[in-house]
Parts: C-alpha cells; sequence; structure tokens
C-alpha cells in the first residue's frame, strides 16, 4: 500500500490531477521557458506549450496567443498575477497567470490556468463583466453591431446583428469573417473601414458608406488596445441609411438633369432662337430643327427620370441575366445597325433579384457607351460570368475611354458628370445591392475604351447551393 505521506506519490497525485484536466494548464520557468504543460495545453496553444519552448516571443510570432503570451512576461517581471481573454476561431478562454514564488528566491516562475468561457463570452459579449448588465448596454443599441478580432471574425453579436443576417442565433454568426456574410466575398471589399482600421500602424476610428444586402449602411469602427497597448478588438457599428441615401440620389437625380443636360439642351434653344434673327430663310429651317429636337431631348429625359418612378416599390423576384441581356443586345443590333455587338453568357442561368428596372439598369449603360463613341467602327461588348458571392456583367466599348478623374467623378452624383443615364443606373443598381465599378477595356491603357462592370448578389435562397 502506498505511503500517504511519501512526497514521490504527492507528486505524482498532483501531475494526475493536472494532467485529467479538462482546463489547459502551462508551467514557465523565470526564464519564461515551458517546464511543464497538460495535454489540454498542448492541444489548445499548440506549439507553445512544447516543454523547452521559449515565449519571449514578438506579437507577431506569438500570433493569436499574444494576449496570454503578453501576461505572462508581465507576470514574470512584476511579480502581479494577471487575467485575460484568449480568443480561438472556435472558442474563448479566460485566464489566470500567475507568478510562482519562494520566498528566498522571489519569483522562480509562472504558472498558468485557462478555462472555457465561450458561452458565457457569448452572453457577456467577452468583456468579463456581468453578463446581464453587458449584455443591455450592448442590446440597447439599436444598429447592427459586431465585435471583430484583428482578422476579421465575429467574436460577438447583437440581437440587431443577427437579425440583419437573417441568422438563427449568435452563435451561427461567431467565427465568421464579417466580409464573408455582408459582402459574401473572400477578403475585405474595397472602402471597408475595419480592414483599413486594422491595416494602420496608428488604429484610430474609421467610417465609410457601405452597400451591402441590398441596403446602403454606414458603418463606423473603432479600436479595443489590450493591456500592452496592442489592436485587440475591433467595434463593428452598421447604421441603416438607405432610405435617406435613396432620397438624396433622387435629389442629385433631378438637379443633375436640370443642371446639365436640360441646361445644356436650354443653351442648344437660346442659340437657335438669337441666331434666326440674322439667318436666312434656308439657315432658318434648320435652327428651328434644332429647336424641335431640343425638345424632344428634354420630353425624352423627363420621361426617362420618371420611368424610375416606381422602383422603390417594385417587388424584386428571380431574374435571369441571360434573358435580360440577351434581350438587348439584339435591340441594340436592330436600333443601332453601325455598332458591333458581342455577347459572352455563360450556359447555366445566371439568377438575381430584381425588378422590371434591370433593363433599364443595362440600357443606361449601353446608350452611354453608343452615345460617346465617335469613331466609326462602333463596337460594344457585354459579358456576364460567376464571381464571389454573385455575378459580373461587364459592357465595354472601344470609344475614347476614361481618364482615372472621370471614372471618379462619373459615379459621384454630387459632380454632376456625364449626365443622367450614369447616375440613374447607380440608383437602380443600389435597389438590387449590386455595385457599379468603371475600369479601362485594356488594363491601365484608357485610350481603347472603359468597361462598366456591374456586380449583382447572389440571391440568398441560392447561396447554398452555389457552396
Amino acid at each position: 500500500m502506498n505511503d500517504p505521506n511519501d512526497p514521490d506519490l504527492v507528486g505524482r497525485l498532483k501531475e494526475r490531477f493536472l494532467e485529467g484536466t479538462n482546463d489547459p494548464i502551462v508551467i514557465l520557468n523565470h526564464l519564461l521557458i515551458v517546464r511543464w504543460a497538460n495535454s489540454a495545453a498542448i492541444n489548445l496553444l499548440g506549439d507553445h506549450a512544447v516543454v523547452g519552448r521559449t515565449w519571449n516571443l514578438t506579437p507577431e510570432a506569438a500570433a493569436e496567443s499574444w494576449p496570454l503570451i503578453s501576461a505572462a512576461r508581465r507576470a514574470a517581471d512584476t511579480g502581479s498575477s494577471y487575467m485575460g481573454t484568449l480568443s480561438k476561431p472556435d472558442s474563448v478562454w479566460r485566464f489566470m497567470v500567475i507568478p510562482l514564488r519562494v520566498e528566498a528566491e522571489g519569483t522562480i516562475g509562472v504558472g498558468i490556468h485557462l478555462h472555457n468561457i465561450r458561452e458565457l463570452a457569448i452572453a457577456a459579449g467577452h468583456t468579463g463583466q456581468a453578463p446581464t448588465e453587458w449584455r443591455r448596454l450592448f442590446e440597447a443599441v439599436d444598429h447592427p453591431t459586431f465585435v471583430l478580432d484583428t482578422e476579421q471574425r465575429i467574436i460577438s453579436a447583437n440581437a440587431s446583428a443577427v437579425s440583419l443576417l437573417r441568422a438563427t442565433s449568435e452563435e451561427e454568426l461567431i467565427g465568421h469573417h464579417c466580409y464573408e456574410l455582408f459582402h459574401h466575398t473572400d477578403s475585405p471589399p474595397e472602402g471597408c473601414p475595419a480592414a483599413a482600421l486594422i491595416a494602420s500602424t496608428s488604429p484610430e476610428p474609421q467610417s465609410a458608406e457601405m452597400t451591402a444586402l441590398g441596403r446602403v449602411f454606414s458603418v463606423s469602427t473603432s479600436p479595443l488596445f489590450d493591456a500592452s497597448g496592442k489592436l485587440w478588438r475591433v467595434i463593428h457599428v452598421a447604421t441603416d441609411v438607405t432610405e435617406e441615401k435613396r432620397a438624396w440620389d433622387a435629389a442629385q437625380l433631378y438637379l443633375d438633369i436640370l443642371a446639365h443636360d436640360v441646361a445644356n439642351y436650354l443653351q442648344a434653344i437660346v442659340f437657335a432662337t438669337s441666331s434666326m434673327q440674322q439667318s436666312d430663310n434656308h439657315m432658318r429651317e434648320s435652327l428651328v430643327n434644332m429647336v424641335f429636337d431640343s425638345v424632344d431631348r428634354i420630353t425624352h429625359l423627363i420621361a426617362r427620370a420618371r420611368a424610375i418612378e416606381g422602383l422603390e416599390t417594385s417587388p424584386l423576384t428571380e431574374t435571369v441575366l441571360q434573358d435580360v441581356l440577351t434581350e438587348l443586345a439584339e435591340q441594340i443590333r436592330n436600333e443601332h445597325p453601325e455598332v458591333e455587338v458581342k455577347s459572352s453568357l455563360p450556359p447555366v442561368a445566371c439568377v438575381v433579384l430584381a425588378s422590371e428596372y434591370v433593363r433599364d439598369l443595362f440600357e443606361c449603360i449601353l446608350e452611354n457607351a453608343i452615345r460617346h463613341n465617335l469613331g466609326e467602327d462602333k463596337r460594344v461588348w457585354i459579358s456576364l460570368k460567376a464571381v464571389a458571392g454573385g455575378f459580373e456583367v461587364a459592357v465595354a466599348d472601344n470609344g475614347p475611354g476614361l481618364t482615372q478623374s472621370e471614372k471618379k467623378s462619373l459615379l459621384n452624383g454630387t459632380r454632376r458628370f456625364g449626365g443622367v443615364g450614369i447616375h440613374q443606373a447607380k440608383i437602380i443598381a443600389r435597389r438590387y445591392g449590386a455595385t457599379i465599378v468603371i475600369r479601362d477595356r485594356v488594363d491601365e491603357d484608357p485610350q481603347y475604351g472603359a468597361e462598366f462592370a456591374i456586380w449583382f448578389p447572389r440571391p440568398p435562397s441560392l447561396r447554398t447551393e452555389a457552396t
């Protein structure tokens, strides 16, 4: 029978107990070299828990374990205990770091104990405060709000965020990158404020207007730092400004019509009527025709502007893009025989949620490509392909092309450059959660014409099938 006072037996019992627990435990010496770790610690921390491994690491080398390793280093330096939270893709751990002291020698090492608090963290928002108190504050934010890690993975989400993303629970979102769920892409979209904040050498609040899920959001992001001053978390708040944006766009559209197109046609009328007083009968007839032509153009312009009055109330239904594009390509060939139209459409149906106004969207883009091409050999290319999270329709031409400044101005309603058509196309696209990008038909060589790329999100009902 074993002697209960045998020190070797006591040591074996301690080790058996520490090894048998599900909680990771690590013991370091005063040089921060791992001297012992149980299986749970090795499973959680990997190479960082291997005996003989040093914890004198840089934040980059420590990676996601940095909050724990940083706390261990401070405990060894100061002789004080520290607590904190360590987040993994599928778990959240509360850790306690305790300096191990011998009266005659001082701190001889560091003991670390971690406990899985994922369920508590979900309820408490990963702050360590009382669940009911913090959660009440978190849910009081009336806008979709997320807590992200430094790789833009969702750590926590309030009820508004869960509802927006049509999830059944917060757990369904945790661990996913925010851009996967918002934009259905494999990387952050251009202009993402969270990505800009994380990439900054001096993280500070960032904001931007982003289109996602068929809506327009004013997104603000704010940094949270750990005890060492390193970026730890990002607070991401998305305020839905769709209705305000649509009202603004409508006002800009009519301002664009008055300030740009109508003004141009009225100038032509003034010129024609003024010239009549000094012209012979033959020239007078030509000038009268100019007046009538300008009036016709104004009438057409007003009709075009009013054509999308029902855009916001029109129901969105599953629409096959190939059907719309094929019909429009044939229409162009009939109405503009001088234009060569080439289409490249995949055989598999590309289905998006849209209304009858999707036809107006493409007409605006195509009309712009034809009207501004003054060359004799006019060509238009229409293509369609599946891309990350949806489909891309590209309309290219061999016209004069656009400078970088013109590309930016053309999609900026406040600049009123390029007429009403493109502005109207942008309004229609936003209704469908689509985005428009202008680029060179030949990369970095605008003299060969422009290309308008319209990205449509894949309908939610079809995303599972696509993946």
